[in-house]
């Protein structure tokens, strides 16, 4: 056991020593009637050396269920005057999940994760389909045991390995020979790659992070409704599904002794009828949970405060903590909504030949535009809302082709795989034509663009015949090769200037190679072994931009896009004037690829004089591929980032 932890100044009343249990550690830490949740949280967080509290929360487990002590919240307020009495153990959990955990470097912090999310998995508490359950269980057996031994990682052995969900039966034969197989190609990841990987593949399930509270609705039926990132979830044995409210489309949130009331935008009774009452004049429907037990007023409380801790924190803490109970308070009102939307129109909705935002001679005016992004900066939640209104993927859009058995294995993210309609053909005889990239092009211009993952080593042969397909002279690369714990894409080049690497049907060669402080510039020659006919291609891999984040400053990438520009304009010269797509990839090619491809066609909107529609745009690209654009930090950067273009704009 840790060492105890003697915090707590002994003038604030009568002290009493708690066992915090955390996972599959404990430690004991000094309270007194005033300590409040976070002085715990710091607490714990010192003596296991967590650097980040702010992920962390600490449960009381009192009649009616579990519930979390609040930063701002006393012991005495939370149990009353017989705090001593009823305060003997505290519950040390992961209480907020962020969108991306690679993020995260502190050893200490991916080990706390994993070991969270690694027993929600195991009991169950996370759905699992059986093909996810088997990576999942592959990965955990990876992280504790290391590469795949047949000689000692044989069936009984992964029996009796505690990484096979409850919900699947170790002896089933099929389940356990789909395990071996994903631990076999596994070979070769390390311990906290496979950590890593494994919060990445857990996040995705619907309901990961999701804090349930059991109440009952009006026949008396126990349900349980929770928060999580994405929104409010129900789940109820009349449904088959669980069923989820994101925050985007929640008007209203309030409670009042024995209700839950949430306001839902757009949202008629269906399947939720049984909590539905009313509806507005203007189809807003109003769900009514109602709390039936013993501590309704309480759980209640719990259940609203829970919800406002969650959505503040998707928000990044922006919104003010609701300080009252009771009161119906809007996290995005109405009328805050039709403001968003006047904004946005006088840019993004109106043709350009009717806007205002127009120069004496016709042409927008770079000045206003200017003035409106800034206008929009000045509420950043309201940015965040209408990214979180575009839809990630395209409704309807199908992924055959890439979900094929023989695909899958080239698929370095199962959830980021191309359209069918969209999706880049290899020109082969046989039916090995897929790979993992789309074409993405805008309607109205003459530019073209491929968006695809960072070749894994299966597939470096599949990228160079793509290259060599579809003509690219200009490969804009976005990703180092291994970033914090995790490849994020092969080297699909020769190591040195002359060097050749061969595929089946290319040759490549490294022509020359320069470092800049941005980014690192190549040159190659491709040349088909059959026929000897080459081609020119430059590569501009930039180095400065992290995973899933932003670069430091707006100038940095608008620098390396310029280069990129001028690059493509020079390069049709060699490759006899033929405007080929460029090819722009990062690791998974939605997030920092998606990123510099809306800047790209929307600094050359206003180069031109053209309409400017970010979420527009935004929505257009992702019925190209979806996912583009990954976070609401990626989506803030397109705004501040265009800002900057118009600053070294001659604004006229």
């Amino acid at each position: 056991m840790p060492q105890k932890s003697d915090k707590g100044p002994a003038d604030r009343g009568p002290s009493s020593r708690v066992t915090v249990v955390t996972y599959r550690n404990k430690c004991e830490i000094l309270i007194t009637g005033d300590t409040k949740g976070l002085e715990i949280i710091s607490d714990v967080c010192d003596i296991f050396k967590l650097p980040e509290p702010a992920y962390f929360g600490v449960r009381l487990k009192r009649e009616g269920g579990t519930f979390w002590i609040e930063n701002d919240d006393t012991i005495r307020q939370v149990c009353g005057k017989r705090w001593l009495e009823t305060v003997k153990v505290l519950e040390f959990r992961i209480r907020f999940f962020p969108p991306d955990l690679t993020r995260i470097s502190d050893d200490n912090i991916i080990n706390a994760y994993f070991t969270h999310l690694r027993d929600d998995v195991i009991k169950g508490t996370l759905m699992t389909d059986p093909s996810t359950a088997a990576l999942l269980s592959a990965l955990i057996l990876q992280a504790d045991s290391g590469n795949y031994d047949p000689m000692v990682h044989d069936a009984d052995f992964i029996r009796q390995a505690d990484c096979l969900p409850s919900r699947y039966s170790k002896n089933n034969s099929s389940m356990i020979d789909s395990i071996v197989m994903e631990y076999e190609k596994l070979a070769g990841t390390r311990p906290v790659e496979a950590m890593v990987e494994f919060l990445d593949k857990s996040q995705n399930l619907h309901d990961c992070g999701v804090d349930y509270y059991p109440t009952k609705d009006k026949s008396g039926s126990t349900f349980n409704i929770g928060a999580g990132h994405d929104g409010i979830f129900i789940k109820h044995n009349k449904f088959d599904n669980l069923i989820l409210f994101k925050w985007v489309n929640i008007v209203t949130m309030k409670y009042d002794n024995k209700f839950l009331w949430l306001e839902i935008e757009n949202k008629k009774p269906s399947t939720f009828e049984m909590y539905v009452i009313g509806s507005l004049c203007n189809s807003v429907s109003v769900g009514i949970v109602r709390i039936c037990t013993e501590l309704s007023k309480e759980v209640a409380r719990m259940v609203f405060t829970s919800f406002i801790a969650q959505h503040n924190f998707k928000l990044g803490r922006r919104l003010s903590p609701f300080k009252t109970y009771g009161e119906k308070r809007s996290i995005r009102s109405k009328s805050s909504r039709e403001e968003v939307d006047s904004r946005a129109s006088s840019i993004s909705a109106t043709p350009p030949s009717k806007r205002t935002l127009l120069t004496a001679n016709g042409s927008p005016s770079k000045t206003d535009l200017r003035n409106h992004l800034l206008k929009m900066l000045t509420a950043p939640d309201d940015i965040r809302m209408e990214y979180l209104g575009i839809d990630k993927t395209k409704p309807g859009g199908t992924h055959i082709t890439a979900n094929q058995p023989h695909n899958k294995p080239t698929n370095r993210f199962r959830d980021i795989v191309p359209y069918d309609d969209t999706r880049v053909h290899l020109i082969r005889s046989d039916n090995r034509d897929y790979i993992n990239a789309s074409h993405v092009n805008i309607a109205g211009t003459k530019h073209k663009y491929i968006l695809c993952q960072g070749p894994k080593d299966n597939t470096v042969a599949d990228f160079w015949k793509m290259v060599w397909d579809q003509g690219i002279s200009v490969i804009a690369m976005l990703t180092q090769l291994r970033e914090g714990y995790k490849a994020k894409c092969s080297q699909y080049w020769p190591d040195e200037v002359g060097s050749e690497l061969k595929t089946e049907e290319l040759t490549v060669t490294m022509k020359f190679v320069r470092d800049d402080v941005l980014y690192v510039t190549r040159s190659f020659l491709v040349t088909d072994k059959e026929t000897e006919q080459t081609l020119d291609v430059i590569h501009l891999q930039f180095t400065s931009w992290p995973d899933h984040g932003v670069p430091k400053t707006p100038k940095d990438m608008l620098d390396y896009l310029s280069e990129v520009q001028s690059l493509t304009k020079e390069m049709k010269k060699p490759n006899m004037g033929v405007d080929s797509p460029v090819l722009i990839h990062c690791s998974a090619g939605v997030g920092r690829s998606g990123v510099l491809l809306m800047m790209d066609i929307l600094t050359r909107a206003v180069d031109n004089n053209e309409h400017v529609d970010i979420p527009g745009t935004l929505k257009e690209l992702r019925t190209k591929r979806s996912h583009i654009v990954q976070t609401e930090e990626q989506y803030l950067f397109i705004y501040t980032a265009l800002i900057a273009y118009l600053d070294q704009s001659r604004l006229i």
